[in-house]
């Protein structure tokens, strides 16, 4: 047949009626043939029809049944076919139904794409508000790039809106559980050039790069020695001056390691804004506010600041400002050719590969954030031909299941533990402190199912998407599951369900963490099947129904394979330690989605077994949910929606989950209330940076250490002039003291005196 097809459209018109005659024959015609042979364009394996293209058939479609061959014609446009993308639970992809811009606060959530969890939470609760729940037969409107097919659209969701019987529309802010509407502006005055003492520096240090820097290694391992050198010199009281920069990222790297340290409740963890101090630190250094970094050259010491930045606005919860700000790193990357492959024959090899790491690192955080925001990435695939990180010798050893022990846990070795001498602890601490080494291998596997990802959210979830049909969906789902679970076979041990792991070694936490990514992507692939279709599409086929229940039972069975990831028992620490803590809540609160859509739809998707077991999912991450607030802000948020949700009085979400309605109501009555874990005491004591010496200064009296390789033209470019900090404050406190004066940080910038300024050695 599909030869024939092809043969149609390059043979004469005698053979051409010769083909139509046989086809017609068995029920097929020449014009439909036209319509289903005709231009397309593809992109990303997605295949859409340009403008000329017919919207009556997308695709091959299975005869049905006719009393004549006058009506064969009629007969053969299934439902599938016909209908739009927009069936699907990725609904009106292509459309805003409300004014973001009427508040603050809807400012600052900002758009919610469809494959976000928040809208799938929205759509929840609009359901729920329609108590006779969603009609049959409603109009969708047709597939098509063309104005009229986009009017007639439009016109449909209008008529679905009168048939609601909705009011008021749910706004994306009210089912938002992220923090992005809080502000982070710190109230003590901060010296942007102060430092933690070095025990503090060295555990913060340790737990972005035990957590963090194998995952998303934006900054080089070279950074690991110029660190310790740095603080070594401070001990000595010959401080190295630093770029600007330098130290403007290294406050990051401390804010995000302070922050894992609350979350982690670490013994040594001091107060619960010192990852905002060092935040503040780093912006004012950089100049956040000021147009002189975004006007600037960039070089790769900002290109990893503002993509740090971006990080730590992620695991604060703040996933607007991370998502503008990893769009401004990238930006920055894209201006000085990340993005393409680098044959320059005079950059050393090491360069190379950290530009190619710092790259991809970039590409993994933004294609996270567009996951969890529904807003689009800012390049696509097949515009970046820079080539994967390659896997390093000493990686090598960590791609086995015994290869390399976990070091992460809750304390810290400190220089004070390891020596009795005060005066040598530093230097011993950094000799014996081994961080471990990038795991090349799952570096690659994080990198290639992030490709995935966003093959997934420009496939599925994009407003391109509204013009195909839903069979062309059905036909993306099934490519993009196909390459997943292709991914699957190659790098999860034991399969993606499997949760007999010994997550004290390296390679299984590796796993455990890759098991994540897995089953989220697999949501987000089949989540479009997750809704009430067979009232949507007029005249199906039945492989199209079997196919639309298969996904949506795939997509609850990936969410139960995500909680069973989870242990029974709540232990916010373990999962923090272990598992993504960055993006844990939004994991949760995918497979919650989920759970709650498909009780909504009583089980519909599900047998009678598997649908007994989503209550117990759902008790399941509520109690985790309720273990994680304690000290989590966005998990506290995320607890309150979902309450919210379960105790609107809908039968269909209460059913098997009474219990836990009484637990929410017995907090209540008993006032308890969730605070965060006790301030440590211990004392903020800055390092006296007063004695300044040269950035590269030769202390060393051993001629075989006297090397300080910082790698000149790779890290500290020469800038072109200094960064002025963007606002400065005139009086100094420690962000453990009350503010002295009552005034607003506006009112202390229109007052502004400059800070101390460092001369800056700038390597040739």
């Amino acid at each position: 047949m599909s030869l024939l097809k092809d043969l149609s459209l390059r043979v004469d018109e005698g053979d051409k009626k010769k083909i139509d005659d046989t086809l017609k024959a068995v029920g097929f015609h020449h014009s439909e043939l036209i319509t289903m042979a005709g231009p397309w364009k593809v992109e990303d394996e997605v295949a859409t029809p340009t403008a000329s293209t017919s919207t009556n058939a997308l695709g091959k479609r299975p005869r049905k049944e006719s009393s004549s061959d006058e009506e064969g014609g009629d007969a053969h446009n299934l439902g599938e076919a016909q209908a739009p993308a927009s069936v699907g639970s990725n609904e009106d992809m292509d459309l805003l139904d409300e004014d973001l811009l009427r508040s603050r606060e809807s400012r600052e959530t900002g758009f919610v794409g469809q494959n976000s969890e928040v809208q799938w939470l929205r759509s929840l609760q609009r359901q729920m508000r329609n108590v006779d729940g969603e009609p049959l037969g409603l109009p969708n409107g047709p597939t098509g790039a063309s104005n009229a097919a986009v009017t007639q659209r439009i016109d449909a969701l209008h008529e679905r809106r009168k048939s609601s019987k909705l009011r008021n529309i749910l706004h994306v802010a009210d089912s938002s559980f992220y923090l992005d509407s809080d502000s982070i502006e710190v109230e003590a005055m901060v010296d942007p050039y102060e430092l933690p003492p070095s025990d503090t520096a060295e555990r913060l240090f340790c737990c972005y790069m035990e957590t963090v820097h194998g995952w998303f290694p934006i900054i080089p391992k070279a950074f690991e020695d110029q660190f310790r050198k740095y603080y070594e010199s401070i001990k000595l009281q010959r401080p190295f001056q630093v770029p600007d920069k330098w130290q403007a990222v290294l406050n990051l790297v401390f804010a995000i390691g302070a922050r894992y340290s609350h979350l982690t409740n670490a013994k040594w963890q001091a107060d619960d804004r010192d990852h905002l101090l060092y935040m503040t630190r780093a912006v004012r250094i950089l100049g956040v506010k000021n147009t002189t970094m975004i006007i600037s050259a960039p070089d790769l010491s900002l290109i990893q600041a503002t993509g740090l930045l971006s990080f730590y606005y992620l695991v604060i919860g703040h996933v607007s400002r991370a998502w503008v700000m990893i769009g401004i790193s990238l930006r920055f990357a894209l201006a000085v050719g990340l993005h393409l492959r680098n044959e320059d024959p005079s950059a050393p090899t090491n360069k190379k590969e950290t530009l190619v790491r710092t790259w991809w690192s970039l590409h993994s955080v933004e294609c996270l954030l567009s996951a969890i925001t529904g807003r689009p990435c800012i390049i696509a695939n097949e515009d970046c031909t820079v080539p994967l990180p390659q896997v390093l010798p000493e990686e090598q050893i960590r791609h086995t299941p015994s290869g390399g022990q976990s070091r992460i846990r809750n304390d810290y070795i400190t220089p004070s533990e390891t020596s009795p001498s005060t005066g040598s602890s530093t230097s011993e601490f950094f000799k014996r402190m081994e961080l471990p080494a990038i795991a090349g291998p799952f570096l690659d596997a994080h990198i290639k199912i992030g490709l995935t990802t966003r093959k997934v959210l420009k496939g599925l979830y994009s407003a391109r998407t509204a013009n195909v049909s839903w069979e062309r969906i059905q036909k993306l789902i099934t490519v993009l599951m196909t390459e997943l679970e292709e991914w699957e076979t190659e790098v999860l041990s034991g399969g993606s369900g499997s949760t007999n792991l010994n997550l004290e070694t390296n390679f299984q936490r590796e796993q455990f963490l890759l098991r994540f990514h897995y089953n989220s992507t697999k949501i987000l692939i089949t989540r479009p099947c997750l809704c009430r279709l067979e009232r949507r599409i007029k005249g199906q086929s039945d492989g199209s129904a079997n196919f639309n229940q298969r996904m949506a039972e795939a997509c609850v069975q990936a969410a139960q394979s995500l909680t069973l990831l989870l242990p029974d028992q709540p232990n916010p620490v373990y999962i923090y330690q272990k598992g993504p803590w960055w993006s844990i809540i939004h994991n949760i609160m995918q497979a919650m989605a989920v759970f709650l859509l498909e009780m909504s739809y009583q089980g519909t998707h599900m047998t009678t077994r598997d649908s007994e077991d989503i209550p117990k999912c759902i008790k399941k991450l509520v109690r985790w949910l309720r273990s994680m607030r304690i000290n989590n802000a966005v998990a506290e948020r995320a607890y309150k929606v979902v309450m919210d949700i379960l105790k609107s009085g809908e039968p269909r979400v209460q059913t098997g989950i009474t219990d836990l309605l009484a637990d929410d109501e017995a907090d209540i009555d008993r006032g308890h209330l969730f605070q965060a874990y006790p301030v440590s005491t211990h004392p903020f004591d800055p390092v006296n940076v007063s004695v300044q010496s040269e950035w590269q200064a030769d202390y060393y009296r051993d001629p075989s250490t006297a090397t300080f390789d910082l790698m000149p033209g790779l890290y500290f470019l020469p800038d072109q002039f200094q960064m002025p900090s963007a606002y400065g404050n005139p009086f100094l406190t420690y962000f453990d003291q009350p503010n002295p004066i009552s005034l607003t940080m506006d009112e202390l910038w229109r007052n502004e005196e400059a800070s101390p300024e460092y001369s800056q050695n700038q390597q040739q």
